[in-house]
């Protein structure tokens, strides 16, 4: 290696061409890495969704979900199926087995389309065949664009065109319009007048599809030639049905359909409202290609929408993703430039200033070399890959800082900048390469974390180890040639730190007198943290802080409809409109389902509604969230029989509530009697800081049961399939042909007239003709009954289920807490029946699955860390000496949680395992002196004091690179740059850590050195360097 390091030290030319060329590949590596929200990822989900017009939940049931998900059972793989068959749709979502991917997911996803497609006994009335997709989050709209206009025509006109011209722009995958509905011609018949003409609805449909045709009737064969025969009968006009000839006979008196309907053009009914900041909208929301630049991506929106749209049309743009990554970018930016500049002082401080002014040229080198490899790893600029950015900017100079340290002491020695440098870099070359490697491995491990979280955060340990291995590439090469060359002036160690060193030294000495008790101090302090953290610290993997979103979900009573529902939506949206404007950015509502799915285009139940509310950011307005919402609660008042229910959008990976159970059987009685339990016992547990009970189990619409009398319907010549017949075309309608215009296909819908629909009284007088021409009315041989019906029934892994939900107060209980009371004083004293199974699901199942990965991520990195300590260092004991600081580290993380109010996440986890490889650095350098002059010398006050003596050495590389380190996290942590929620208290956990552990390795490691030596002397073995 000498003459490796001899050769980039001679050679200046070669080394700055190597400078130039990695900068200039970063730069335009640079330009080109797409910035993006969270990272596009594969979440092994699948949905399937079929559209069941007219048909109860019940129906949707037993007719299409129990055959799909007795299909599904055939493909292997699939982790859980979960199904809500509700009034016109079934919704199932496949969860596939999540330690599986590649190509495995892909051929399981192949398996459930074949299933699907193989499916041959669904209803012939379902609206298409059930449809497939798989859910990655890469399809999640990037913009909303939330338009709104009086004249809904005209905005559909406009939202039209909108869409064709986004959907030409670079880097737009696709645009989906919400509100906007498919055009149809509605024949609304009136049924006294068709019973009047001795009409039936199955005619009414017959003779419009036998009068819009065209077809081919054959060749006519001439003299001139062959000639098709074409039989045109298409409508030219669409409203030209009305015209339609339904009966005539010799004395040429006709009834035309216009005599006995209404035609109109009007739009599909999707039993959904749209409204835009409180006004009759659609809303059209932007999709990215992958590879597309999301900011870039945005603003090209943003510029057409402006050129683009008339003046008289009001816009907003809602749920901006560029903001998140325009956020981190300058929070990157601001707390980088507060980091280099306080790294800069610490150096100058510490250093000479050509040793001080090249080891900082490392935090800018690396980070644009590592620009370089982003492609090749399909990296982009991603939240959660400027996390990492963010991380090991405290990190990446603590190489080039102990090589620059060691070559400023050997100057200082009196060795000209060459010798001093080939001699530093010799040195120090193992010491680096360890200390590196074990940051790298403790690292690796996070690369394994299962599930939706793993890929996640996988961008994270890959950027640290891209710009971990560029910086000892920089140590080692770059930065030796650089302090070899220019001109040789003396320096001398600053009489501070000579000062500074003199009281370690003393300090060091007395506590190495008594480094038993000094041990025994440390072990009781991490005892006592350990202790404190259990009873003060919450685990909440995600921090639910600064929501910039809520929601407000309205349920009114199962007998209003839309129209209803609608009016008390808009008192909602009033209160919302007179909120300050510098808190509310805008507000969407729809009306028909409480999705916050942004793309759902179709309503579930017609008393059901959610408005959604977008505020400013938390830095712009002065009041949080919480505030907010407390004052539109104490203004709005709910009549009986509407519930209205605010609910915080949740941040993170873990989307569901902390408290979740999920009871399933197949016997009602028994679903509902653990359901009423399990309230029971919720609601005494409000005092504990639970609140905002909830069951998906919700009484539906009264249903009106048709009780047929079959021996008169068979008598009279009448079918149980012309009744169904007749109904379905009465109230949900029929399509029975359609048009095809220059940009559309038309639907014509043949229906009961709005009137008619709503009177039961007509329901009798409807008339079905039997074989014999005789138009027979339903109430002859029909009655009649109402009962009660759920609104939705859901399925877990195919057994009907109810889950019920709850909120909690994340200061007085967590998810993991509240969930052990629950498995304590409910699960294990109630005699559960064979038929039912119980599940604490939700915040609290994902938490334990990621404290169990967390938990072996760090296991493994100690593992990772130990041997390659072992391996380089050839020894079993140095490794234990080394790494005994991990532990004690952590008092640093409780200490920073507990004074400054933060729970125990999933970040700061991430900064717990990554401070493992981080800490024991230091150590490396320390036992690394200690063991290089120490072997066999001495008597027992001999020994103390060189073990003093040459610690000292020490001293400055130590606190350089802490606090390097410190100052380039600091200002993350504290927000001098902005405050980030997620990333914020990670840099704070780390920064503690290190703190707490550079002052414990500074003395902690020479005592131990001092206690292994009493050892040997104790069993009479020659005293000599630890092995």
């Amino acid at each position: 290696m000498e003459n490796i390091f001899k050769f980039f030290i001679n050679r200046k030319i070669l080394v700055n061409i190597i400078i130039t060329l990695l900068i200039i590949f970063g730069i335009m590596s640079l330009k080109k890495i797409p910035r993006e929200g969270m990272p596009a990822i594969d979440l092994n989900q699948v949905s399937i969704t079929t559209i069941y017009p007219g048909a109860s939940a019940q129906d949707v049931e037993l007719n299409v979900t129990i055959p799909i998900e007795d299909h599904l059972r055939n493909v292997d793989g699939i982790e859980e199926i979960t199904s809500t068959s509700m009034e016109n749709s079934s919704s199932i979502l496949i969860q596939i087995d999540e330690s599986m991917g590649g190509k495995q997911t892909d051929f399981i996803k192949d398996e459930i389309q074949k299933e699907i497609d193989s499916i041959d006994d669904l209803p012939d009335t379902i609206k298409s065949k059930p449809i497939v997709s798989e859910i990655v989050t890469g399809d999640i709209p990037i913009i909303e664009i939330a338009l709104s206009h009086k004249n809904k025509s005209y905005l559909r006109d406009i939202s039209l065109q909108l869409e064709k011209n986004i959907e030409k722009l670079d880097g737009v995958a696709g645009v989906e319009k919400v509100g906007y509905f498919d055009q149809e011609i509605h024949v609304e018949v009136d049924p006294t007048l068709m019973n009047n003409a001795y009409f039936s609805l199955p005619e009414v449909v017959t003779s419009i599809q036998k009068r819009n045709l065209r077809t081919t009737a054959g060749t006519l064969e001439s003299y001139k030639g062959l000639k098709n025969i074409i039989i045109l009968n298409k409508f030219k006009n669409p409203l030209e049905v009305a015209d339609v000839i339904l009966r005539s006979n010799f004395e040429q008196k006709q009834i035309s359909l216009k005599e006995i309907s209404e035609v109109k053009l009007t739009e599909e009914d999707n039993h959904l409202i749209v409204r835009n900041n409180g006004e009759i909208g659609i809303s059209l929301l932007v999709r990215k290609k992958n590879a597309a630049d999301i900011i870039r991506t945005i603003k090209s929106v943003q510029a057409l929408v402006k050129e683009k749209i008339p003046k008289e049309i009001k816009y907003t743009y809602v749920n901006d993703q560029s903001k998140t990554t325009k956020t981190r970018l300058k929070l990157l930016i601001n707390n980088g430039i507060i980091g280099f500049i306080l790294v800069l002082l610490f150096l100058f401080f510490f250093l000479n200033k050509k040793a001080a002014l090249w080891t900082s040229f490392g935090i800018p080198f690396c980070f644009i070399a590592a620009f370089s490899f982003f492609p090749l790893f399909n990296l982009t600029l991603s939240a959660i890959a400027l996390s990492g950015l963010l991380i090991v900017i405290g990190i990446i100079v603590d190489d080039a800082i102990v090589i620059s340290e060691k070559t400023t002491f050997y100057q200082e020695s009196g060795l000209e900048p060459r010798k001093a440098s080939l001699k530093a870099v010799m040195e120090m070359a193992a010491p680096v390469t360890t200390a590196a490697l074990t940051t790298i491995f403790a690292y690796l491990p996070i690369f394994y974390l299962s599930g939706k979280i793993g890929k996640f955060v996988k961008a994270i340990p890959l950027i640290v180890i891209i710009i971990l291995v560029i910086s000892l590439f920089e140590s080692f090469f770059v930065l030796p040639n650089h302090l070899a060359h220019g001109k040789n002036k003396k320096s001398s160690k600053p009489e501070w730190m000579i000062f500074l060193e003199k009281i370690y030294k003393n300090i060091l000495v007395f506590i190495l007198k008594f480094r038993y008790m000094f041990m025994l101090l440390l072990l009781t302090a991490f005892a006592v943290s350990i202790l404190l953290a259990g009873k003060y610290l919450k685990v909440q993997m995600f921090p639910q802080s600064n929501i910039n979103t809520f929601f407000i979900k309205i349920e009114t009573p199962n007998n209003f409809n839309l129209e209803k529902t609608q009016q008390v939506t808009q008192e909602l949206e009033q209160l919302i409109a007179k909120l300050p404007k510098d808190e509310v950015a805008s507000y969407i509502s729809r009306i028909g389902h409480q999705s916050t799915s942004k793309t759902k285009n179709f309503g579930d139940h017609e008393n059901w509604a959610i408005i959604t509310v977008f505020l400013t950011p938390d830095s712009e307005r002065k009041r949080y969230a919480s505030q907010i919402i407390k004052e539109l609660k104490s203004k709005y008042k709910p009549l009986k029989g509407i519930k209205v229910v605010f609910d915080k959008q949740k941040i993170g990976a873990i989307k569901d509530k902390p408290v979740t159970i999920h009871l399933s059987s197949n016997d009602r009685n028994i679903l509902i009697a653990a359901e009423k339990k399990t309230l029971t016992f919720l609601k005494k547990m409000k005092t504990m800081g639970v609140s905002d009970l909830d069951s998906n189990r919700k009484q539906g619409k009264d249903e009106l049961v048709v009780d047929i009398d079959h021996k008169k319907m068979a008598a009279l010549g009448i079918t149980t399939a012309d009744v169904a017949q007749i109904l379905k075309i009465a109230y949900e309608g029929e399509i029975v042909t359609s048009i095809q215009t220059v940009d559309q296909e038309i639907d014509y819908r043949v229906i009961l007239n709005n009137e008619s629909r709503k009177d039961l009284n007509i329901l009798n007088e409807l008339g079905i003709k039997n074989k014999a021409g005789a138009l027979i009315k339903l109430k002859n041989f029909i009655s009649f009954k109402n009962r009660t019906s759920d609104l939705s029934i859901y399925h877990r892994n195919g057994v009907r289920s109810i889950t019920i939900s709850a909120e909690i107060a994340s200061k007085k209980i967590s998810a993991l807490e509240s969930a052990k009371y629950i498995q304590t004083n409910l699960i294990d004293t109630w005699d559960i029946p064979d038929s039912l199974e119980y599940e604490l699901g939700g915040e609290y199942k994902k938490t334990k699955e990621i404290l169990k990965d967390v938990k072996t991520a760090a296991l493994i990195a100690v593992l990772l860390i130990f041997c390659v300590l072992a391996v380089l260092l050839d020894s079993w004991t140095l490794p234990l000496t080394i790494m005994s600081v991990i532990p004690f580290s952590i008092i640093g993380v409780i200490f920073a949680l507990l004074t400054h109010g933060q729970n125990i996440s999933m970040f700061v986890l991430l900064a717990v395992i990554s401070l493992s490889g981080v800490v024991v650095n230091d150590s490396i350098v320390m036992v690394n002196t200690l063991n290089k002059n120490l072997a066999g010398r001495g008597n027992n006050k001999d020994f103390l004091l060189r073990i003093a003596e040459f610690s000292k050495t020490r001293l400055r590389p130590i606190l350089l690179t802490t606090l390097t380190t410190l100052a380039g996290l600091l200002p993350m942590a504290y927000g001098w740059g902005g405050y980030e929620k997620m990333l914020s208290p990670m840099s704070l956990a780390f920064s503690w850590g290190l703190l707490f552990a550079t002052i414990i390795t500074l003395f902690l490691i020479p005592c131990l050195y001092m206690a292994i030596n009493d050892l040997t002397l104790k069993f009479g073995k020659k005293r000599v360097h630890i092995d």
